[in-house]
C-alpha cells in the first residue's frame, strides 16, 4: 500500500513539474486580406482566353523565426467552404519599412510595408493548360497592435 501511495505521490509531482500548453503559440503577425482579384489565362487562340474574377480573401498568422516565416493561411473559398494551407517563407529582402517574404517556389509573394500597416500578397497557380494569378491586398498587424 505504501508503494502504491508513493508511485501516486511521485506521479504527481512529475505531472506538475510538466509544464501545460496554453494552447497554439499567438502570431508575430497577422495579414487580413480585404480585396483580392484572379487573373486567369487558357493556353487557347481564343478571344475570352484571360479573365479577370474576384478572389477570397484570407488571413495569414505568421511566425517568424530570423529569415524563416512560417504562416498559416486561411480563406473561404466557394459555397462558405474553408481552407487551411501552411505557408513556409524565406525573408527575401528586408528594407524597414518593407518587408518581401516568397517561398522556395516562388508560389507564393508577400510585401509588407510596416509603416502603412498594409501587404499585398501575389499567389501564383500553373497547370497543364492554364495559368493564374490571385492578387490581393490587405492590412498587417502586429501582436502589439492586436493588444
Amino acid at each position: 500500500m505504501l508503494r502504491r501511495r508513493s508511485f501516486i505521490f511521485v506521479l504527481v509531482f512529475v505531472v506538475c513539474l510538466i509544464p501545460v500548453s496554453s494552447g497554439a503559440q499567438e502570431p508575430d503577425f497577422v495579414v487580413t486580406l480585404k480585396s483580392c482579384k484572379v487573373i486567369v489565362a487558357y493556353a487557347t487562340q481564343e478571344k475570352d482566353a484571360v479573365k479577370v474574377m474576384d478572389g477570397d480573401p484570407g488571413t495569414y498568422e505568421c511566425n517568424r523565426d530570423s529569415d524563416d516565416v512560417v504562416c498559416v493561411l486561411t480563406k473561404r473559398g466557394r459555397g462558405g467552404a474553408e481552407e487551411v494551407k501552411t505557408v513556409e517563407f524565406d525573408v527575401d529582402t528586408e528594407n524597414p519599412p518593407l518587408l518581401f517574404l516568397n517561398t522556395g517556389d516562388y508560389e507564393y509573394f508577400m510585401m509588407i510595408n510596416t509603416t502603412q500597416r498594409s501587404a499585398v500578397t501575389i499567389t501564383r497557380i500553373v497547370r497543364q493548360r492554364m495559368s493564374a494569378s490571385r492578387v490581393c491586398q490587405g492590412r498587417y498587424k502586429t501582436s502589439s497592435d492586436r493588444e
